[in-house]
């Protein structure tokens, strides 16, 4: 009777509780150096690379891009290089140039400045940047309308000429912000 007894209890049964899956509903995730390097490998590549027209500032494409690859072409789009400056290590070093400046940590361009050759609608800004002009959403403050999260970048920021104005005098993008470890 009592063998009966184990034969009965310790057979394979399916769950107690049931509804819960079998397979994990998680997924492990890579470390963020890993993220960082596989993001590294599919940032967009500059070789080869020709400016669209109407773009004065390729924006799109060297937001995220390497550095080193892109700084012969950033040199044509915002001018000769003036001076560079060492950030606190987590944001990297400032190099400014004639017409803008950029930001680099690790190699990858984080963000980038630039002053329009005039006083321009917002629509307009976004386009000579090399991204679409249509926006449904801005953030509207007296000195400056910026967007936010669109196009794989964190915040966009374009100076206003005057508070009663709608025409911007510069425009800066961020691919991510260095004290947001969680944008990168």
């Amino acid at each position: 009777m009592l063998w009966l007894c184990l034969i009965i209890c310790c057979r394979n049964t399916d769950p107690v509780l049931v509804g819960i899956p079998s397979e994990p509903l998680l997924e492990e995730q890579d470390s963020p150096s890993k993220v960082l390097q596989q993001k590294k490998k599919s940032a967009t590549k500059v070789k080869h690379y020709t400016k669209p027209p109407g773009v004065i500032v390729d924006v799109e494409r060297f937001g995220g891009a390497s550095f080193m690859e892109s700084q012969p072409y950033l040199s044509e789009q915002l001018g000769e290089f003036v001076s560079k400056h060492t950030l606190i290590p987590r944001d990297g070093e400032r190099r400014v140039y004639e017409k803008g400046e950029v930001r680099i940590v690790d190699d990858t361009i984080y963000m980038i400045r630039f002053m329009l050759p005039e006083p321009m609608r917002r629509n307009k800004a976004l386009r000579v940047a090399g991204f679409t002009e249509f926006i449904d959403k801005y953030v509207i403050t007296h000195h400056e309308y910026q967007v936010l999260y669109k196009w794989d970048f964190v915040r966009f920021r374009m100076k206003r000429e005057d508070e009663e104005s709608e025409l911007v005098t510069s425009f800066e993008a961020w691919k991510w912000i260095p004290l947001e470890q969680g944008s990168r």
